[in-house]
Order: structure tokens, then sequence, then C-alpha cells
């Protein structure tokens, strides 16, 4: 579904974050660039919603809307600030864990995000569901500090597969 009627039907259907996100810019973007799937991100005081037009158009509408409700809720509950909380070599892991921390309110999300039950995969431990980033963060950053290059290496597979 074309991204602005995707938007009126996330506002019809989730009104509280179809609210926060009439606030954000919204941007389309090609192959080329940086963000292959979508994201937020500030631009000065603004917020905007970047878009990669390829993946979107391989969504189903469900999936559409799981993405955006995905990242209003970034915002909703205040990630972005917290990338400013961890040195920038670990924003990483604070992106896997800010995802973790809201993909468990979320349904119909395509395959490849972060779950918890992934995140469980990666930490080869059981954790705590429904909690917040910094939980997940921490728990993240004890795995890493064992295994950094096991880390790294799923990091760069994750991005080489566009997830």
């Amino acid at each position: 579904m074309e991204l602005n009627k995707a938007l009126k039907e996330f506002f019809i259907r989730e009104p509280f974050y179809g609210t926060l996100m009439l606030n954000f810019n919204k941007k389309i973007v090609g192959p080329d660039h940086d963000v292959k799937t979508a994201a937020v991100g500030r631009a000065g005081l603004n917020l905007t919603l970047y878009v990669n037009q390829e993946f979107w158009e391989k969504l189903s509408d469900k999936e559409q809307a799981a993405i955006l409700k995905h990242e209003v809720m970034h915002v909703a509950f205040m990630h972005l600030t917290s990338l400013f909380s961890v040195p920038s070599h670990k924003n990483y892991q604070m992106n896997i864990a800010t995802d973790c921390s809201i993909n468990q309110y979320i349904h119909n999300l395509p395959e490849g995000g972060i779950t918890l039950q992934k995140l469980e995969e990666i930490c080869d431990k059981k954790l705590e569901a429904r909690q917040g980033a910094w939980y997940y963060y921490n728990e993240l950053e004890k795995y890493c500090q064992k295994n950094s290059a096991a880390f790294q290496k799923m990091v760069e597979e994750m991005l080489a597969n566009g997830e």
C-alpha cells in the first residue's frame, strides 16, 4: 500500500501512535540510502520517518502497519535519546535492545527483526519478557564482554541481510 494510505489507516487503527506520527516528516528513500528498511531520525528539532521504497513494497498491509508502529514506539519510549547515553561504538547493541523491548508489543512484524527469542539465542540465556531497553542492553553488554568477536560477526551478517 502507498505510504500515505498506510499512514491514514494507521491513524485510524492506532490513534495514539498515529497522532504522534502526524508530527513526523516523511521521506521515502531509494536503495542507495543508508536506511535499508525504515527508521526514525532527528532532523533538527523535528523527527523524520525514513522508509526505503524497495523494502516497503515487499511488505503486506499488516506488516506495513507493524513497521509504522515499531518506528513510532521508538519515539514514544524515548529510544532516540538512549543512543546518546552509550558510546557510539555500542549503538548497535542499544538498537538491538530497543527493538527487542518494543517488538514484544507488536504483531505482524516482517521476518528478520529482533525478537525476545532471538536475543535469548544471542545471549545464550533466558531473559525476562517485556522489560525496558536498558535491561536488554545490559544483558547484551554482558554477552559482548565475553564474546565481542561473535557479536561483531552477527551484526555484520544482520546488516548484510538488511535486518
